[in-house]
């Protein structure tokens, strides 16, 4: 697990593989450790890619649904009327907050990716507007990313969760993720009053 945590990471930090192919890296990586431990049998090789499959075709349908929803809400231009609404005066932090909540309630309703795509065109020159660093919103952007994949009613990682472990009901695995929501608002507060905790990794790789 080590070796592996390290081939992984220090390829994305020195630059080596994008965190994407990091993915896959650390895949092939798991399958020959198996393969040299002798862990690894045709038949639960097989169950492997059968389960893989279900639970990708499960998140592509919700990811479609998603999508469509991203597109209403284009055609509405909702996200941007929000925006501007958010510009009109407010303070910064306050803007900040408001953006937040518009990311909870996007993370509720929509897949990550299109949320992502989506928003940041539209708040991303609003919050540089304010004075606040775009490295350090990309990281909260991120963060609150993370937030939707384990949000009611589309999130995703309760949906993996729930395709793997098919004798726990759903809504007793979304009920059990609720106290890891705490500690992630709290870090959201934490890197909003010291933004030096998301910059100092980045700026140390400038």
């Amino acid at each position: 697990m080590f070796v592996i945590f390290i081939v992984v990471i220090g390829g994305i930090y020195t630059g080596f593989f994008s965190p994407t192919e990091a993915a896959g890296v650390g895949c092939f990586c798991t399958l020959v450790f198996a393969v040299a431990r002798r862990r690894l049998t045709w038949k639960s090789f097989l169950e492997s890619l059968y389960n893989t499959v279900k639970i990708s075709c499960m998140c592509f349908i919700i990811v479609v649904g998603a999508m469509i929803f991203s597109y209403f809400l284009t055609i509405t231009r909702l996200p941007a009327e929000l925006s501007a609404a958010i510009g009109g005066g407010l303070n910064r932090y306050a803007a900040l907050a408001f953006v937040l909540v518009i990311y909870l309630f996007l993370g509720c309703l929509m897949d990550t990716i299109a949320m992502i795509l989506l928003t940041v065109p539209i708040f991303l020159p609003l919050i540089t507007a304010y004075g606040f660093d775009p490295i350090w919103f990309g990281v909260i952007v991120t963060l609150m990313a993370e937030i939707s994949l384990v949000t009611p009613p589309v999130g995703m990682n309760i949906f993996v969760i729930s395709g793997v472990a098919k004798d726990v009901p759903m809504y007793s695995t979304f009920r059990a993720m609720g106290p890891y929501l705490i500690p992630m608002l709290i870090l959201v507060v934490l890197l909003t009053a010291f933004p030096q905790i998301a910059l100092f990794l980045p700026t140390s790789m400038k």
